[in-house]
């Protein structure tokens, strides 16, 4: 029985090792993802998309990168991110970088309003994630939540948006 209870404190030793290996070795990791957006405007509508060809990097640091590609224009834009995962596990936290949001946000709703807004208040910007325990997968989500006014031929116009994403994807730089 002694050997029983041996052998489980050295399982539960190993998995709690791996799992703190886990938190610190998502930095310097690089991840191919797939899914979907949903960008909902008051008073507009919603539109689902897929996801382009996306990759989001993790530095050791705690910086991130999403790199967005348009396959149309043959370019890629790195959006930058901070992330954060406690000690032991396999979950992780990350923002996107506000003004970095303010300009991409700000683009767009010029394009729906015909004019850049005069002002921008980011109100929600939360994502987090899981990565599988051989580090293989991951699945995120973002949730972001603005809101953007300007003035039009006199009048004031504002407008409301969320924007959801949904992804998975694998690494592509195993360890």
């Amino acid at each position: 029985m002694k050997w029983m209870r041996k052998v489980s404190v050295l399982v539960v030793a190993l998995a709690l090792s791996l799992g703190f290996a886990l938190a610190a070795d998502l930095g310097g990791t690089a991840w191919q993802l797939s899914g979907t957006t949903k960008d909902k405007v008051k008073k507009v509508g919603s539109q689902k998309d897929v996801l382009p060809e996306t990759y989001m990097y993790f530095d050791p640091d705690g910086t991130c990168t999403i790199q967005v590609c348009d396959p149309d224009e043959g370019g890629c834009e790195g959006l930058p991110c901070t992330w954060e995962s406690s000690e032991g596990s396999r979950k992780f936290t990350f923002q996107m970088d506000d003004d970095a949001l303010e300009e991409i946000l700000g683009n767009a709703f010029e394009d729906l309003v015909g004019a850049e807004p005069t002002d921008g208040t980011i109100l929600m910007n939360r994502g987090k994630g899981k990565v599988s325990k051989d580090m293989s997968k991951i699945k995120l989500k973002l949730k972001l939540k603005a809101s953007l006014t300007t003035t039009v031929e006199g009048e004031t116009v504002t407008r409301k948006t969320t924007v959801k994403l949904k992804a998975k994807g694998t690494q592509i730089n195993p360890k």
